[in-house]
């Protein structure tokens, strides 16, 4: 896995993390940046509509001046 090294994303993945990654990018037929930025952005908006439903049920009182 020489190509790990060069990249500063993969190196902080583990070897069983990377070839997981490297293997379903190679099934689903994208590249391994697109794989990787696609479960970020994924992730990234699960988080956000997580954030968003609690700022819905506690709503932020503003004060009028």
């Amino acid at each position: 896995m020489t190509d790990k090294l060069s990249n500063s994303v993969t190196t902080s993945l583990d070897d069983d993390l990377y070839a997981f990654a490297k293997a379903d990018s190679y099934l689903l037929n994208i590249e391994l940046s697109v794989y990787m930025r696609s479960l970020v952005d994924k992730e990234r908006n699960k988080r956000f509509m997580e954030l968003s439903v609690f700022q819905d049920l506690m709503p932020i009182k503003k004060s009028n001046k």
